[in-house]
């Protein structure tokens, strides 16, 4: 996608649009149309030009981002009429069990990556943060990382945007579990929620 994302830190987002439209207009950035969901999580999205090289993108994301009151410039993954999912410097990436702690961390080197912590109940598996500007070359170093042999999964750390009629669990492994949206989970909590929302993720009785 030839798109862009910026996410303000704000509750209030009309504020920044027309401050944020003045400031992309020297970019040569076009807003696109979004439904309303979208600005209601505070996300802005912008077309770059067509054949915008790499370092300009990079230049422009790391322009936006450093903003006072931008949380995040990033490439977007997937885009729909009211929700978006976007790209952050930083994946999770679970080590064979086999490999060392040295090994891990020569491997998140070679790739420019940087440790951020440990997550212990995932077994062998770190978070790491990538040293430059976000971009889709994050997708291309989780794909490497698998094919090493050394690696269970590699996966962007993303951002999501929230719908408020959605049951949506505090657990933030949640957007990472495949099988909810197979077999409708949010569906079945919101059905429990209509009839009564203490009983939203189920009653012992």
């Amino acid at each position: 996608l030839n798109y862009i994302a910026v996410v303000v830190k704000e509750d209030d987002i009309h504020k920044y649009n027309e401050r944020l439209n003045e400031i992309t207009k020297g970019y040569k950035l076009k807003p696109v149309k979004t439904g309303e969901n979208i600005r209601k999580n505070g996300f802005f999205i912008y077309e770059l030009p067509a054949n915008t090289p790499e370092k300009e993108r990079q230049a422009i994301q790391e322009s936006l981002h450093n903003l006072e009151f931008v949380a995040l410039c990033a490439p977007i993954l997937k885009l729909f009429d009211q929700n978006a999912t976007l790209l952050t410097d930083s994946i999770i990436v679970r080590f064979k069990g086999h490999v060392t702690k040295d090994q891990t961390e020569k491997i998140a080197k070679r790739y420019g990556l940087s440790f951020l912590r440990t997550i212990p109940y995932a077994g062998n598996a770190y978070q790491y943060v990538l040293k430059e500007t976000v971009s889709y070359k994050i997708l291309d170093i989780c794909e490497q990382l698998v094919d090493s042999g050394l690696v269970e999964y590699a996966e962007p750390d993303l951002w999501h945007t929230v719908e408020d009629d959605a049951i949506t669990p505090t657990d933030f492994l949640f957007p990472e579990q495949w099988d909810h949206p197979i077999i409708n989970t949010s569906d079945a909590w919101q059905t429990l929620a209509d009839i009564d929302v203490n009983k939203t993720f189920g009653d012992p009785t």
